[in-house]
């Protein structure tokens, strides 16, 4: 895993296991059960995405997690526009998303898109299952970024030609 990786989960973890800590950190006063669920959501959200996009990196899967890093982004400062107790967590949760989706596109320009894991029968060891999961990941991570193809003058494009 690379530093940043490891930064990403232990922000997650520290969200979920710093609790009341991290929210009053960040709140500046008590922040209520919603409160606290969200932000224990979004904790998982970081840990879950660090440990997805850990093992073997692709360019696929390193898109898709600065999507979810540009859209939690996006909510986040639409959630510090109106609301003056939370603008301040909002704010700095826009940023972290916005460094984390940064950072993922930059590492996506040097990585290949997808593992090329191996599909040898599992044969009870670990390091074929785990090759398995990696290969589904990246076909799951390829399928969203291909879902649905630019709209190009009323034309479907889909991989540089008009379908």
């Amino acid at each position: 895993m690379r530093p940043l990786g490891w930064v990403r989960t232990g922000y997650g973890l520290a969200l979920i296991a710093l609790l009341g800590p991290s929210t009053r950190l960040l709140a500046r006063r008590p922040v209520g059960d919603a409160g606290r669920m969200v932000v224990r959501v979004l904790g998982l959200r970081e840990a879950a995405q660090s440990l997805v996009s850990a093992p073997r990196p692709t360019a696929a899967v390193l898109r898709v997690g600065a999507g979810l890093d540009t859209l939690h982004a996006v909510t986040m400062l639409a959630l510090a526009t109106p609301s003056s107790t939370w603008r301040r967590p909002a704010l700095g949760s826009a940023v972290v998303a916005a460094t984390f989706a940064v950072q993922a596109l930059g590492d996506a320009q040097r990585l290949p898109p997808t593992t090329g894991a191996s599909l040898r029968p599992i044969a009870g060891t670990a390091a074929g299952l785990l090759d398995r999961l990696l290969d589904l990941r990246d076909r799951c991570a390829l399928t969203v970024l291909h879902a649905a193809p630019p709209v190009v003058d009323g034309a479907r494009t889909h991989r540089g030609g008009v379908r």
